[in-house]
């Protein structure tokens, strides 16, 4: 199942995230059918969660933006266990049990910018969401060449292992003209490029910023360990905010790392003749305490990496009995602009 909206009615931001909460929270047979549990615009605050029939791995997401000068929208991943459904309207957003770490524990815009986010502005144009059974995809036209990208959801996942819930944001770096798409300072997605670097890129931090998948158990984990990030190689991986905070693990590869992505992601599509190559989302866990690597351990569900060469903004296209619409991960140029992306590209899965 695969269900999209697009509104171009939206004009703030409490407008757009309430457009996308009613969309998601629609129950019944062939919709979203997201648990609402949290939607309070008067100070910023939203949360929605769902239960994955399958895996019974549950997806538990909240946000946070700032009222009194809204532009950056904090992304929020906890583990209640207890299931979906189970959001403490007496803490904010960022204090949930289980807190993965990631996203600014602030209702101040400038702050919220220090970790996990999407700078959704406070004149979004119009968005685009796309969702399956327990995952949901959101784009947002923010200008009239300009995309950002958020989502969540559960991992299809390979092999058995407890986890598999996942939340993103976005990070742009924009300090070079020369192939800004493969900086290491930029994130969208479940991301294995990312990392910290030297100036004028991000010199530390930059886990923060990083996705989150739910993990425990696995090999080298600390114990009662709760989170992995998804970015580089790097030291630094960060404590999530349970009670006692536990350090987090590493999963590499995804949407700019890793062997699909390095091997067909440099496929350029030819429409005309049907071949639309895009590349799965794919992670696998690092166990840096004794250096093995063990995966594939899922890919995201309804989603893949793509060239935008021969597409623009909005385009659409048809494999087999699935429809796809594709975006720039940020704007499409010649690599030239310090804010352009190039031909990086995501498509969506509209419907099945």
């Amino acid at each position: 199942m695969a269900l999209y909206i697009n509104d171009s009615s939206i004009t703030t931001m409490a407008t757009f995230i309430t457009s996308l909460n009613t969309f998601l929270t629609t129950g019944g047979a062939g919709n979203p059918g997201w648990n609402a549990d949290r939607l309070v615009t008067g100070s910023g605050e939203w949360a929605v969660s769902k239960n994955d029939a399958t895996t019974g791995e549950d997806v538990e997401v909240a946000f946070q933006w700032d009222t009194g000068a809204p532009n950056a929208l904090g992304i929020y991943q906890y583990h209640s266990g207890l299931g979906a459904g189970n959001y403490v309207s007496g803490s904010f957003p960022y204090g949930q049990v289980g807190d993965s770490g990631n996203g600014a524990a602030s209702t101040t815009d400038g702050t919220i910018q220090t970790a996990r986010h999407a700078i959704i502005t406070n004149t979004p144009l119009q968005y685009w969401a796309f969702t399956g059974d327990t995952w949901a995809y959101v784009v947002v036209q923010t200008s009239s060449t300009d995309y950002v990208h958020f989502g969540f959801g559960v991992l299809d996942r390979f092999n058995d292992w407890d986890g598999g819930a996942f939340a993103y944001g976005q990070r742009n770096q924009s300090v070079t003209a020369t192939d800004p798409a493969v900086s290491e300072g930029a994130t969208v997605l479940l991301d294995g490029l990312l990392r910290d670097g030297s100036s004028p890129l991000p010199t530390s931090g930059q886990e923060l910023h990083a996705a989150t998948v739910r993990c425990a158990s696995l090999p080298g984990q600390v114990a009662s360990g709760l989170w992995s990030v998804v970015m580089g190689n790097q030291t630094t991986l960060g404590n999530d905010r349970q009670a006692v905070p536990k350090a987090r693990g590493l999963f590499i590869g995804g949407y700019r790392g890793g062997q699909l992505a390095r091997e067909t992601g440099v496929l350029l599509p030819s429409p005309s003749t049907g071949f639309v190559p895009g590349y799965p989302i794919q992670t696998m866990y690092w166990d840096k305490t004794n250096d093995e690597i063990y995966g594939p351990m899922g890919i995201m569900p309804g989603i893949r990496g793509i060239s935008m060469q021969e597409f623009s903004a909005g385009d659409t296209f048809t494999i087999g009995s699935d429809s796809w619409m594709v975006f720039p991960s940020r704007k499409k140029d010649a690599g030239t602009s310090s804010s352009g992306t190039g031909n990086q590209g995501i498509m969506y899965l509209m419907s099945t």
